[in-house]
């Protein structure tokens, strides 16, 4: 795989550059560099003597003995003010171009009109430096660097654009189409680059983009700030492009990569890097009516990375969107915190839309992406996208897990045909314990909720090990109350799966509503505000839970609404919770009244057989099958006692199938018996599904002798 080397080669450059005025490489440069002092501010073709005497170099006669001279110097005697009536080319190889610390400003002219860039570079090893460059005319950049063996150009200091640095304002309205424009298809060798701009400030390009590189290879974007522009750096159908630290301030948009809708490694836009660029106020003067965010990942740009403490905030938009592009990561950035201004909110934090096998988060411990602050939702999967990971991040916290920080939506929401996705890392059940989980994301806060899945053609999603509500390090829990449910599904489709996740401290722990075919398998739904599970809307059926604890929420701990069937449980364990354990067929959220439908009741203990036993609904015919119900016996807690007596179940002892006439027996082992004096029953029917907790029998009130007057 290509990698992306650091700008090593340009700062040695520079240093060497500085010190003795020969380092910058020119394979073709003359024995000995020649030096042009451009002395006179006018466009004179003939001043090109650019001898010692006064007013014989203009920078165009500079420029013509540079490019008859390969390695050439062109330095400015002071301040220089150069109009321009008509482009510069630069085609000699090595020629350097330096404004010395003077404020030389070289653009085209206004009056009359002159169409073209300011500056065409179509040679190797060129440097432009320290300069103010502005004025090129529409569908021109200032800077065009072209040509097929064009390499190694370095744009360092430069002012590009009508850009007045003491105001941070633009000084003319900029026809431009870019700032700078890169095209150039030279082949660059190891540790060579196609282009470098470093520490350069593009800005007032306010019809069209800072830098916008087009079908090239191997172009470094650094420390560069960029702003008031349409796209800060615009990548198109380009590949092994990075785009590292700096600012891009209050453009339309940030980063945009475009690639050629193949997602194809060979010809499309990949391998590209943008890593700790602070973007801020994307959309804040809508430019144009293009799309607003912090960066865009579109039309087949696959493998690019957005990594490396980037910080994403206060977009008019998106921070991130990737539509129609694969297998790109998002990792180790802030979305919706300034490290300067602090929280502030994009629309929605990041947008996956219609793209596969995007990774948000990492794999290995460390910081994933710390999303927050956002005033729509922190994570948005939809329109089909698949394969997505979300693994490893804050969402609805800050990244040090102090402050909370609220995202206005959901957390994370999976909406529009989202399928095979994974949000947590799913682990098998033994290894659930929280201080073996660094792959979980924490989710808390959030105004709209900790997790939503939705709509009828969201299917086959996977809810892995998450924190949702609180966050648990190393034994040191914090709350972040999620102001909805923990995780709600709301007429989504079938075959999505619960798996390892934690809902604590949220409105409801789960709500399920007009949802079938929903599998909880090992999920905590406890310390919820109301209750932890809830089922609502009269398609919520043939859900099934297994392993799941649900215990000391403000109401019930399982809440099914209405007339609904076909819902099986099989909790791990139950207890605690200020309504009832089970309550089927509710009402509402406030009677807490027992249904008296299939419930089992368990008759005696037996201790010469160490045995409950107990009578539940027959065995039955349902067309030609033979429907067999089976009975889950929980041990009791004296202390876990339910006031109704229908209890809860503080723990899951075992399963049995009741005889031909509906009797049931379970044998204890000895710590059962240790453990559990009390003893309360579920009975699940199949198509009918489970029921409510039986009446609590414990041994105790058994024996306890009768006393009569």
């Amino acid at each position: 795989m290509r990698t992306h080397p650091s700008p090593a080669r340009l700062l040695v450059a520079l240093v060497l550059l500085a010190a003795g005025m020969a380092a910058w490489p020119s394979p073709t440069r003359a024995a000995v560099r020649a030096i042009y002092v451009v002395d006179r501010s006018d466009d004179v073709l003939g001043a090109n003597a650019c001898t010692v005497l006064p007013n014989d170099c203009s920078l165009r006669g500079a420029m013509i003995n540079a490019n008859a001279n390969p390695g050439s110097f062109i330095f400015f005697d002071g301040p220089r003010d150069i109009t321009l009536l008509r482009p510069l080319s630069i085609n000699g190889a090595g020629t350097v171009v330096d404004g010395g610390g003077n404020d030389v400003s070289v653009h085209l002219s206004a009056t009359p009109t002159t169409a073209g860039n300011v500056f065409k570079i179509n040679a190797a090893d060129v440097l432009l430096q320290g300069l103010k460059i502005w004025g090129s005319s529409a569908l021109w950049g200032n800077v065009w660097i072209d040509g097929a063996t064009t390499k190694n150009v370095l744009l360092s200091g430069n002012t590009i654009g009508p850009y007045d640095a003491a105001t941070q304002g633009c000084t003319a309205l900029e026809a431009s189409s870019d700032g700078v424009y890169i095209s150039a298809t030279g082949a660059p060798g190891v540790g060579e680059h196609t282009a470098v701009l470093d520490q350069n400030t593009i800005a007032c390009i306010t019809a069209g983009d800072g830098v916008e590189t087009s079908h090239v290879k191997d172009v470094v974007l650094s420390r560069n700030t960029f702003r008031r522009n349409i796209t800060g750096a615009r990548l198109t159908v380009s590949q092994y492009v990075t785009v590292t630290a700096g600012e891009m301030l209050f453009n339309d948009l940030g980063v945009r990569i475009t690639g050629d809708w193949t997602n194809a490694l060979a010809t499309s836009s990949t391998g590209n890097w943008i890593a700790g660029v602070r973007i801020f106020g994307s959309g804040a003067y809508n430019f144009d009516s293009g799309p607003k965010g912090g960066v865009l990942i579109e039309s087949g740009a696959p493998m690019n990375r957005i990594t490396d403490a980037n910080a994403i905030a206060a977009s008019h938009g998106f921070g991130i969107r990737i539509v129609d592009s694969d297998f790109n990561t998002v990792m180790g950035n802030m979305i919706g915190t300034d490290p300067l201004v602090g929280p502030s909110g994009n629309w929605n934090g990041i947008e996956v839309v219609n793209a596969a096998f995007t990774s948000i988060g990492r794999l290995d411990p460390g910081p994933g992406n710390n999303i927050s602050n956002n005033l729509g939702d922190g994570v948005l999967i939809t329109s089909g996208s698949h394969h997505t990971t979300l693994y490893s991040n804050t969402i609805g916290v800050d990244q040090d897990l102090f402050i909370k920080r609220p995202n206005t939506g959901v957390g994370v929401r999976l909406t529009d045909g989202a399928r095979l996705n994974w949000v947590g890392f799913p682990q098998p059940s033994d290894e659930r314990s929280p201080l073996s989980r660094p792959l979980d994301n924490i989710i808390g806060s959030n105004d709209g909720g900790g997790i939503v899945i939705e709509g009828a053609t969201t299917v086959s999603n996977t809810i892995g090990n998450n924190q949702i509500g609180y966050a648990d390090r190393l034994g040191l829990y914090t709350l972040y109350f999620n102001a909805s449910p923990g995780i709600a599904f709301y007429g989504a489709g079938s075959d999505n799966l619960i798996q390892g996740a934690s809902a604590v401290s949220n409105l409801y722990g789960l709500w399920i509503e007009n949802t079938s075919g929903l599998v909880v398998d090992g999920a905590n739904l406890s310390f919820n505000q109301r209750h932890g599970v809830v089922l609502t809307g009269s398609q919520s059926v043939g859900n099934s839970f297994a392993t799941l604890s649900v215990v000391i929420n403000g109401w019930d701990g399982i809440n099914e609404n209405g007339t609904l069937v076909g819902n099986f449980w099989v909790p791990l364990s139950v207890y605690a919770n200020g309504g009832l354990g089970i309550d089927r067929m509710a009402p509402d959220d406030a009677l807490n009244q027992v249904s008296t439908t299939l419930i089992p009741t368990i008759t005696q203990y037996s201790a010469a057989t160490a045995s409950v036993s107990g009578v539940g609904l027959a065995p039955f015919e349902f067309g030609f099958a033979l429907v067999t119900p089976t009975v889950s016996v929980y041990g009791v807690a004296p202390t876990d006692r339910d006031p109704s007596g229908y209890g809860e179940g503080t723990y899951l002892l075992s399963t049995t199938a009741v005889d031909a006439v509906g009797n049931w027996s379970l044998a204890l082992t000895p710590d059962q018996r240790h453990d559990y004096p009390c003893y309360s029953a579920i009975m699940h029917v199949p198509l009918y599904g489970s029921s409510e907790f039986s009446k609590v029998y414990c041994r105790f009130d058994a024996f306890l002798p009768v006393i009569r007057r």
